[in-house]
This record gives C-alpha cells, sequence and structure tokens, in this order.
C-alpha cells in the first residue's frame, strides 16, 4: 500500500518544436492582483513569453484558457526572473528577461473590459485581456563594447531595503549590477581567471 499518489493538477503545452532553456519558468503574482495568486510564466529561445494562471482549468486540457498571455519578443529568452524592479514601487512584481545582448523589465497589466474602451484603468468591468507593458531595457556594452550574457541573478543584495538589484554575468566573465532603470550599470568588472590546482 502507498501513502502518496501522484495526480496531475494541471498542464500546458507550451508551443510546438520549440526550445527551452533551463531557467525560463518563474512563478509568482507577476499581474500584481489583489488575490496574490501565483502566475507561471515561460520564455523560450524562440522568443515567445508566456502567461499561464493555473487555477483556471478547463474541462479538457488547461491550454486554452489559462493562457493569459502570449507576445513574441525580438530576441531569445534566456532567463525569466520576477522581482521589484520598478522604482517608487515596493510591492509591484516585475518580469525581468534575459536575452543575449539586453537585459529587458516589464509589467504584466490586466485591461478590464470598461478600462478598454473608456481608457480608465480603474474600470468598472471584468478583465478581457492581459498586456506585457515594456518598463526599461539595459543593453550590454563595457568600455563601448558589446558583450553577450550568460546568466541572470535578482536580489535585495548590496544594502537594498525596498527593491531588488539585478546582476547579469557574460561569457567572458564579467559581472553588471544594475539598478532599476538607471542608465548605467553602477558596477561593473571582470572576473580573474581561475588557476585549476
Amino acid at each position: 500500500m502507498s501513502l502518496f499518489k501522484l495526480r496531475e493538477w494541471w498542464s500546458a503545452k507550451l508551443g510546438c518544436e520549440e526550445t527551452f532553456g533551463e531557467d525560463v519558468l518563474a512563478v509568482g503574482n507577476v499581474d500584481n492582483s489583489p488575490e496574490n495568486a501565483p502566475k507561471l510564466v515561460t520564455g523560450s529561445v524562440q522568443g515567445r513569453i508566456r502567461v499561464h494562471d493555473p487555477q483556471i482549468l478547463s474541462a479538457g486540457t488547461g491550454d486554452a484558457t489559462s493562457l493569459l498571455l502570449e507576445p513574441r519578443l525580438d530576441s531569445p529568452i534566456l532567463q525569466v526572473r520576477l522581482g521589484r524592479l520598478i522604482p517608487n514601487s515596493k510591492q509591484d512584481v516585475a518580469i525581468a528577461v534575459l536575452h543575449p545582448r539586453k537585459l529587458a523589465v516589464y509589467t504584466c497589466r490586466a485591461r478590464s473590459s470598461a478600462s478598454a474602451a473608456t481608457g480608465d484603468a480603474e474600470g468598472g468591468g471584468g478583465t478581457s485581456h492581459f498586456e506585457l507593458v515594456p518598463q526599461y531595457i539595459h543593453r550590454f556594452y563595457a568600455n563601448g563594447v558589446q558583450f553577450t550574457a550568460y546568466s541572470l541573478c535578482l536580489g535585495p543584495f548590496g544594502g537594498a531595503r525596498d527593491h531588488d538589484l539585478m546582476l547579469v554575468q557574460s561569457m567572458d566573465c564579467r559581472i553588471t549590477i544594475y539598478e532599476n532603470d538607471v542608465d548605467a550599470a553602477f558596477y561593473s568588472n571582470v572576473i580573474p581567471d581561475f588557476k585549476h590546482v
């Protein structure tokens, strides 16, 4: 007799013939809903980003109704992270998307049917659609030379209290730290080569 049972709660098929990296899944309240309901964010090498709400279940598969957003971005997606990345907003969650030559930050906003017609952001209708709103972009340059990203780390390091900083490691071992929408990184340095013993 087994104490545990495996039961599928939710599933979704992500694209046809798309490639996904190891670190392109993030979970959190990406649309900043008052219910604080977590959503799933995925990104593909083909540049497609998707937001799913696993709590919206359909009769057969969760694909059609749980997909809230599916835009195609202009570059391959290496990594997706969620964090407090919007200036002057201590609670709002934003999506950090790492591309090979840039770091883009977006917010996911729900638009109601009343606000779509009147332009009122606090309209009284139900949600009609979601949209990915670009906030800012950091292009990767160091000393006038463009570099290629390898990985991204987010967190309140370096003494930050009410927002997250973004640390990007490049293919040539450069570490660059970005703070919100500040144009230039406040720290960028190449890690010296490590000697193998």
